[in-house]
């Protein structure tokens, strides 16, 4: 159970990292560093397949390394005193904590539901789990039979994360919490975007909350669906677009333009209806 938290650790020093490196508000650095992290999951979900090492061993040491060398990154870079001076400098109104309280309560609520109520909905146990439980069983991802052939063809970008929680917590306790993670992302993006297109920190605050009440989005974050993860992506792809509409974007921010495309086809084919524009 113990190893199933590496995969936070990465996404934390990589968040530090961002934050640290690039000088930017760390809305900015969350979906930079999900954008990463995911795209180093994948990588390594599909290395490892390939040569049938697909296994709790295997995931372990690749989230192992990962932390390892984001952790020298972190200590070569040292600019704490850059990382303290911008974290010294957020505050909250007196508004906006009861907001935040109340919010965060809604999260741990959902959190609560996600972590002890084991995954129940029609495509967790027809597609999203059973492939899941071939592909470690087969220690690659190897197309194997099934009469339920959408575990084949459905695009698998969420059951891969699930896959890595699975193998290293050796249960499906973190399942569920896929989506509750990719409900943060979407938060600190709708709320960007927002600020993007004029909005106050009242309408950034509104356009935040008004996304985590949503009820789809409550019943998507306690499952495994993969509809809160394809949503992440577009958001991501929405900020991108929002940046270039205002100016030129860097390299770094067409790569993160990219990831989100890429990321979103590997997670739902509705992706394509929804970037589009």
């Amino acid at each position: 159970m113990v190893l199933a938290f590496l995969p936070w650790l990465v996404f934390a020093a990589l968040l530090l990292l961002i934050l640290i490196w690039r000088g930017i508000g760390w809305r900015e650095a969350w979906l930079g560093a999900v954008l990463i992290w995911w795209a180093g999951l994948v990588a390594m979900t599909e290395g490892l397949g390939a040569v049938h090492i697909l296994s709790r061993e295997g995931v372990a040491a690749g989230w192992g390394g990962l932390l390892l060398v984001v952790l020298v990154m972190l200590w070569r870079k040292q600019s704490w005193s850059q990382l303290r001076q911008r974290l010294s400098g957020f505050s909250l109104l007196p508004w906006e904590r009861w907001l935040a309280a109340g919010g965060a309560v809604y999260l741990l609520i959902s959190w609560v539901v996600a972590w002890m109520a084991p995954p129940n909905t029609n495509d967790s146990l027809t597609y999203h789990m059973p492939r899941v439980m071939h592909w470690l069983q087969d220690r690659s991802l190897t197309h194997y039979f099934t009469v339920i052939d959408r575990q084949i063809w459905n695009p698998p970008g969420a059951e891969y994360a699930i896959l890595h929680f699975q193998s290293l917590a050796g249960n499906d306790r973190f399942a569920n919490l896929v989506q509750w993670f990719a409900l943060l992302g979407i938060l600190a993006g709708v709320s960007l975007a927002a600020a993007r297109l004029g909005a106050g920190r009242k309408g950034q605050w509104f356009a935040a909350l008004f996304a985590l009440t949503l009820p789809m989005g409550i019943l998507q974050a306690t499952s495994t669906q993969n509809d809160l993860v394809t949503a992440l992506w577009v958001v991501c792809l929405l900020n991108s677009a929002l940046v270039a509409a205002q100016r030129s974007l860097t390299w770094i921010e067409w790569l993160e333009a990219g990831l989100a495309v890429g990321l979103g086809i590997l997670t739902k084919g509705t992706f394509y209806a929804f970037a589009a524009p």
